[in-house]
């Protein structure tokens, strides 16, 4: 096992493919990983732990772990920035593998989190509260038991929302969102530009009452790109789920086995429901 230790400024400390220990102490520091069953303490400032030269794909568990696939798993703390390698499928969970004798509070934690800027604040760690992170290179979110709100940017990205009442939101690309258990939101789209596409978003709602957003009062999602751009929504429950749209039902046709939705105006696509079958009652307009 190494020891490395840092100094009271800021330092660049570089892991070992042992087992490392490494201690920032005082100053911004930049711990650079490597394989092995590390442990990373960057001490007092604000600490970055860069996993970018490793190319493989990472893991960042319940703010606590880093799962380097195949190359072992790091134990954090005191880590302010992480940084994964470019191009990687790498994912922030909050479900943790890590092993037993390490202590585990995920049943507590909440994520709020919007890969657009890059942001993670982990919500109900014990003796801290809200715990803030700036993770960059992440594609893939895992949420928590409880309540999360996870954005996604232009990349395709998959999310799973897992228990609690979560708000999913894909962003640009064509992402995957699935809610799990509880009473979920899913959003495919940018909110911000919503029409940017075309991009073709596959939305499950998992168990309990979810609502598909495809619209808000001020505009229709999936309405500019015709049949290349739309939402799939590859779990419905009717009576249960809701789908929300801009507008009256005025400006929407349907196909008549109900699977397809289309912009009446325009003819655009806007939504393939996989097992169809919708009627006005599925239906809410904003």
């Amino acid at each position: 096992m190494a020891n490395i230790r840092g100094t009271n400024v800021s330092d660049i400390l570089n892991g070992t493919v042992e087992n490392d220990r490494i201690l920032g102490l005082g100053g911004n520091d930049t711990v650079i990983a490597s394989i092995g069953d590390d442990t990373l303490d960057g001490g007092a400032g604000l600490n970055t732990a860069d996993y970018s030269g490793l190319n493989a794909v990472i893991t960042f568990e319940s703010g606590q772990t880093v799962r380097k696939r195949g190359r072992g798993t790091d134990l954090v703390r005191d880590i302010d920035i992480i940084i994964g390698a470019e191009g990687q499928d790498n994912t922030i969970s909050g479900r943790s593998t890590r092993d037993s004798d390490v202590p585990s509070f995920n049943n507590l934690l909440s994520f709020d989190i919007d890969l657009s800027e890059d942001r993670l604040t982990v919500s109900g760690v014990p003796g801290e509260g809200d715990v803030d992170f700036i993770v960059q290179n992440f594609v893939n979110v895992q949420g928590t038991s409880r309540d999360d709100s996870i954005v996604g940017d232009e990349n395709d990205n998959r999310f799973l929302g897992r228990g609690g009442n979560d708000l999913l939101v894909g962003g640009a690309g064509n992402d995957t969102l699935k809610g799990g258990t509880g009473n979920d939101t899913l959003i495919g789209v940018d909110l911000s530009n919503p029409n940017s596409g075309p991009q073709i978003d596959t939305l499950n709602g998992g168990f309990g009452s979810d609502v598909f957003v495809l619209g808000t009062a001020d505009e229709v999602f999936y309405n500019d790109h015709g049949r290349e751009d739309f939402a799939k929504i590859s779990r419905f429950s009717t009576n249960f789920d809701k789908i929300q749209l801009s507008g009256s039902i005025g400006d929407y046709t349907f196909s008549d086995d109900g699977r397809q939705i289309f912009e009446r105006e325009t003819n655009d696509l806007i939504a393939v429901v996989k097992n169809g079958l919708i009627d006005s009652d599925d239906l809410i307009f904003v």
